[in-house]
């Protein structure tokens, strides 16, 4: 799926030209240096590549996660994973004055044998390997010098839950708009992959739709609820019911997504023995005999940041093993079967104020 998603956001990207000519000044370059920048020295077909796997959410895949905008560090980096059986998605290295030195990159769409075909930022019809547009080209593989595959099954693994989370949405909201059936072509046009990769990717988890009928709806929906755990009732406690924990509990619909509110709990004296839409706040000096007593799965926490680590130590230590995290921080256990989602705002109205401003 990785492999789709990447090919995908690169030919998205096919046209665009760096502004004006011979000036590498490109959102590319913005992006990667966090400026914009003009010169010789900001050639940018690797700073190409880093954008679109970083966009297709697999940065990891790249450089480690990292950052290079020089093509022999990354091949060299990547030694390991050399290859020369090409295949789409493969990372070419090319040489076009008869050196062994890696002098342009592009991501590989398709291989025949003897001639290449790649997607390659900072390429043109006047120079191969500056020519200052996202372009598709079609090489001859003397040009070769080095190719690596990325590990995509880490890619693919690490994004599994995605995928699981976007199916399940995408499925609600055609269940909610009364759609009977819907072939893989339709479902992944909307998910943005291609129809071969949603019949592969189901095919994972048993027999799904019929030839020449697709997938029924309601069935798919329950069946994927149901790898999500969305009918298991885990039971959650939101700890903090200040302005942030009362949005919460007064608005999100937690029955929909598979979680039962079981309490809510906070320190101040004003909200104790309240209720928000029929959850009773509880005192903090409850929590451990709550905990004990009735064994939730989730605690939400929107408590401030000084005092959420050792609230979640707390709270592992009494068996709570997932955290919906709104404190800012960062939480961590050495306990294995406990996970955190840490949600950041400020991250996603970054990520919002760079897609708008974007060329």
């Amino acid at each position: 799926m990785t492999v789709e998603r990447l090919l995908s956001t690169a030919r998205k990207e096919l046209g665009i030209k760096e502004q004006p000519a011979d000036s590498n000044r490109v959102k590319y370059n913005t992006a990667y240096y966090g400026r914009e920048v003009s010169g010789g020295s900001y050639a940018w077909c690797a700073v190409f590549l880093w954008w679109c796997f970083r966009e297709a959410g697999a940065s990891e895949l790249y450089y480690g996660g990292g950052k290079t905008a020089y093509c022999p560090t990354l091949l060299s980096y990547h030694r390991a994973q050399a290859v020369s059986d090409y295949r789409p998605g493969d990372v070419i290295f090319f040489n076009f004055d008869g050196k062994k030195n890696a002098q342009h990159v592009g991501l590989c769409e398709d291989w025949d044998g003897q001639y290449i075909t790649t997607i390659d930022g900072n390429t043109g019809s006047g120079s191969e390997a500056n020519g200052g547009s996202v372009m598709r080209r079609k090489r001859d593989k003397t040009y070769i010098v080095g190719a690596y595959r990325p590990n995509y099954q880490k890619g693919e693994q690490m994004s599994y839950e995605d995928w699981k989370k976007y199916m399940d949405r995408y499925l609600d909201d055609l269940y909610n708009k009364g759609v009977v059936r819907i072939s893989s072509n339709s479902l992944g046009a909307k998910m943005d992959i291609t129809a071969s990769q949603i019949r592969q990717d189901l095919s994972c988890f048993g027999e799904f739709g019929q030839q020449g009928y697709g997938y029924n709806v309601a069935e798919l929906r329950a069946e994927i609820g149901h790898i999500l755990g969305i009918d298991s009732g885990h039971k959650i406690i939101v700890i903090g019911a200040g302005h942030l924990g009362h949005a919460l509990l007064q608005n999100f619909d937690f029955d929909k997504v598979g979680f039962r509110i079981d309490s809510a709990f906070d320190v101040s004296p004003a909200l104790v023995g309240t209720e928000i839409r029929g959850i009773t706040v509880r005192a903090m000096d409850e929590l451990e005999e709550y905990v004990s007593n009735y064994h939730p799965d989730v605690a939400v926490l929107t408590v401030p940041q000084n005092v959420a680590q050792s609230l979640a130590d707390r709270l592992i230590a009494l068996g709570v093993r997932g955290f919906w995290n709104f404190t800012n921080v960062e939480l961590s256990t050495d306990e294995p079967g406990v996970f955190f989602e840490d949600i950041h705002f400020v991250d996603t109205l970054l990520t919002l104020s760079y897609r708008i401003s974007r060329p």
